[in-house]
């Protein structure tokens, strides 16, 4: 028999070694087991490292969020600013972070302007301005911070939550908590508009006030219907056109009913308390 035969050839150098050899005469590899692979040359591991640092980095960079830079541009180039984050707003994490930003700057800033319109007054005669801070004594702080709180995170959310179950109706795809990030994202114009330019423009003309209030409520309707139409693609413009007419019609008669019963609820608070005075 040939001797060759009863060799074992290395799986990793080809070299013939002995039947009774263990490991292989040239290389050393232990025969009869698998093939080791070929190793990178050391010279070749740092530019590996960096190309993995390279992908990390761009992952990073595009799942977290400039908060500061987010909102600026929210105001300045919306869409931009949604489409550049898209990613980084489906983490729940980012969103939450956000949402909850918008939210306190919303009742903060709802706060300045109840303790203002609380202790100034004008005289209609004589145009005079008087500060009376004794009156913020009788303001219901926790009352009022609670409902500023749940009305605002109940708008951002109640908007996101229409639109994913009108999504669900029609069989798209989409994702809630994509949906709340846009819906907060088109909210920002509305805090700069009507949160802090109405009430100061206002105290200077009231008709001016309001076309800055009506400003920021259209520009933000804008941005949420965009938004909405590049996150739920309806291709047919009827359906698209009716979906958004009855998500915003359900939105503002139940925003209606909430603060027609809020004011009738403040009447009658303000008048239960006149007569007790009274009696």
């Amino acid at each position: 028999m040939d001797e060759n035969l009863s060799n074992i050839v290395c799986p990793q150098c080809g070299t013939s070694n002995a039947s009774n050899t263990n490991f292989c005469i040239k290389c050393g590899t232990k025969l009869g087991s698998t093939p080791v692979q070929n190793v990178e040359p050391i010279n070749n591991i740092g530019s590996t490292l960096g190309s993995v640092s390279t992908v990390s980095s761009s992952f990073v960079s595009q799942s977290n969020l400039n908060m500061f830079q987010f909102f600026i541009n929210a105001i300045i180039k919306p869409f931009d600013n949604f489409h550049n984050n898209e990613e980084g707003l489906k983490d729940i994490k980012h969103v939450g972070i956000l949402s909850g930003i918008l939210v306190g700057a919303l009742t903060l800033l709802n706060l300045i302007s109840t303790i203002i319109n609380t202790v100034r007054s004008k005289s209609p005669l004589t145009n005079q301005v008087t500060w009376a801070w004794e009156k913020l004594s009788n303001v219901q702080w926790i009352k009022v911070i609670g409902t500023d709180l749940l009305m605002y995170a109940g708008i951002l959310v109640a908007i996101a939550g229409l639109y994913f179950l009108g999504s669900l109706i029609l069989k798209k795809s989409a994702n809630f908590v994509q949906l709340l990030g846009a819906t907060t994202a088109s909210f920002v114009p509305y805090c700069v508009f009507a949160s802090i330019l109405s009430p100061i423009l206002g105290m200077i003309n009231g008709t001016l006030g309001l076309i800055v209030t009506i400003i920021g409520i259209v520009y933000t309707l804008i941005i949420v219907i965009e938004l909405m139409n590049h996150l739920i693609e309806i291709p047919n413009p009827n359906i698209r056109m009716i979906f958004h007419a009855i998500c915003l019609a359900i939105f503002f008669t139940v925003i209606s009913i909430i603060i027609k019963n809020m004011i009738v609820s403040s009447i009658q608070s303000s008048l239960g308390a006149l007569l007790f005075g009274v009696l």
